[in-house]
């Protein structure tokens, strides 16, 4: 059997009386307490003539669930209590998955990444720019020769032959390196000729049998230099170049025969030495009127100045030589 719960029921003559779980007793308020009748608006219709009756269930007039036993109560409290631990599971799923998010942050990594790639392209961008500069510098043309300005410059010539010849010279150039080779018993001489084929006094080579050596041709007072002719009983060979490709007059310098260099240096003295005995020349051309530095016969051994370069320095020789700065 249900047992009823202790409270205040209205009673058919508008009076309420006290149910004290057990039965009824003497207690009886002509108006609702306080209490019942903040409850009373919420309080079902009552019933005429159904009071309640000890041992029997409630009468229909059984207040709002304000008044419920806590075990009613309860049966709402713990679907409440249910709910609230749903909405906290997913508040708490939510929260996990808000803090989650940073896990899924690489794409708002890669977009905070892309402010970064933009000094990347810069620096490509200034890399490209850095690197188009020396390219331009390539393109430009090489600053000129000074030799090739004072001389010219052209294709270099090779010949070869038996005997007397003429080879023309190559057009453009004031001055040219001459390489020749004789094999032969007799005279071997290299005349240069002038545009109407006579000689301009430039005597390159003047030799008995066989010769090597480089000699120079256009350092004469007569500029007018066309052709080579070429006095010869044995093979030859001969090869032109231009001055600027002769090799440099350094600190100490030795050879045998004739040689042509370049000398780019200050004004120095040098000890030069001679063994031999035809004549032996050193020849410097600044440009200006020529330093003839040595002009002797046979054996020398001297000190002798050479002015600043640039210059072309021309030795002529039938021995062994060494110049050495001092």
């Amino acid at each position: 059997m249900t047992q009823i719960p202790a409270g205040w029921y209205p009673q058919p003559d508008g009076t309420q009386r006290y149910w004290d779980g057990n039965g009824w007793t003497e207690q009886v308020a002509p108006t609702a307490p306080p209490q019942a009748a903040a409850a009373q608006p919420q309080s079902a219709p009552v019933q005429p003539g159904n009071p309640p009756v000890p041992g029997a269930g409630p009468s229909p007039a059984t207040p709002e669930p304000s008044a419920r036993p806590w075990y009613k109560k309860k049966r709402v409290l713990i679907p409440a209590a249910a709910l609230i631990l749903i909405v906290g599971a997913s508040a708490a799923a939510g929260g996990n998955r808000d803090q989650s998010q940073p896990a899924s942050a690489p794409a708002a990594s890669v977009t905070a990444a892309a402010p970064s790639q933009e000094p990347s392209d810069a620096s490509d961008d200034a890399t490209t720019d850095a690197t188009a500069e020396p390219t331009e510098e390539g393109d430009a043309p090489a600053a000129p020769n000074a030799y090739d300005e004072a001389y010219g410059t052209f294709s270099r010539i090779t010949k070869n032959g038996r005997g007397d010849s003429i080879v023309k010279l190559p057009a453009g150039a004031s001055a040219g390196l001459v390489t020749l080779t004789h094999n032969g018993s007799s005279n071997f001489a290299v005349y240069v000729l002038d545009s109407h084929n006579k000689s301009n006094g430039d005597l390159l080579v003047n030799e008995i049998g066989d010769y090597s050596g480089t000699t120079a041709y256009g350092f004469s007072f007569d500029d007018d230099s066309k052709k080579l002719k070429i006095t010869a009983d044995g093979r030859w060979t001969l090869k032109i170049a231009p001055i600027s490709t002769a090799p440099e007059f350094g600190a100490k310098e030795s050879g045998k025969g004739d040689k042509v260099m370049l000398y780019n240096g200050g004004a120095a003295d040098y000890k030069v030495i001679h063994k031999g005995r035809s004549n032996f020349v050193v020849l410097q051309e600044t440009g200006g009127f020529p330093n003839l530095a040595v002009n002797e016969i046979g054996r020398y051994s001297g000190v002798v100045p050479i002015e600043e370069g640039p210059s072309v320095v021309i030795v002529k020789a039938d021995g062994a030589w060494t110049a050495v700065r001092t």
